[in-house]
């Protein structure tokens, strides 16, 4: 499954909570999309949604094209409890609100948070939890997603390249073609060389993949 990243040394984060007695939020299936907003210091909001329980097919097929040499078979996976996730990658602005400080290249309170390590991202999210028991938010605890629960997230139940579709109609470099399977062009839903201008871009800008979660394909890596 390609991502189309701009820059693969600008590392950003994409967050995933684990609900613990909240309500609709048990694992069943009983409010998949709904959406849980928690307030970060400054009350700077941070947006959720719910992922339902579900199986995929993670990877892809061998003759995919742009898949990587190094990417594992396809694997059937079951992910067996609901979750939530980031409608969309962690912003300068929530960044600052934790950490007190904006590590990034590009500036821009809605651009993502980029060039952060594994180890900031988890004094961030150690610092988030302990924020969210502080001020009483106490039904979640977060962490960052799993490889199986991001790929999840962004195939949206799509079995395409790219949650919008195979977007064979062009070459896979600069160039803009239709999305395959959703309406309008890969550029109504990912950032990428061809439209990026060099450059990250805010968050939320262009379409949301078919669960309301944006920045999927294309800005950073997550």
């Amino acid at each position: 499954m390609p991502l189309f990243r701009i820059y693969t040394t600008l590392w950003t984060v994409c967050l995933l909570a684990l609900t613990v007695g909240v309500a609709g939020a048990g694992g069943t299936g009983d409010d998949p999309g709904r959406s849980v907003t928690i307030m970060l210091p400054g009350d700077v909001p941070l947006a959720m949604k719910q992922i339902p329980a579900g199986t995929f097919v993670m990877g892809s097929p061998p003759d995919e094209r742009g898949r990587r040499d190094d990417e594992p078979p396809a694997v059937t996976v079951h992910i067996t409890r609901d979750y939530l996730i980031g409608i969309h990658p962690v912003t300068q602005k929530q960044w600052v609100a934790v950490m007190g400080r904006n590590p990034s290249h590009f500036s821009g309170d809605r651009h993502p948070v980029e060039r952060v390590s594994w180890d900031e991202t988890q004094k961030f999210i150690k610092t988030l939890n302990g924020h969210l028991r502080k001020s009483g938010q106490t039904g979640l605890t977060l962490r960052l997603p799993t490889e199986a629960e991001w790929e999840y997230a962004c195939r949206a139940g799509t079995t395409t390249r790219f949650f919008f579709g195979d977007s064979l109609d062009c070459a896979d470099d600069d160039s803009d073609c239709a999305a395959g399977k959703m309406e309008g062009n890969r550029s109504d839903y990912m950032w990428w060389r061809g439209n990026s201008g060099g450059s990250t871009q805010p968050v939320g800008k262009l379409n949301p993949n078919p669960w309301g979660l944006y920045d999927m394909h294309g800005n950073v890596w997550e």
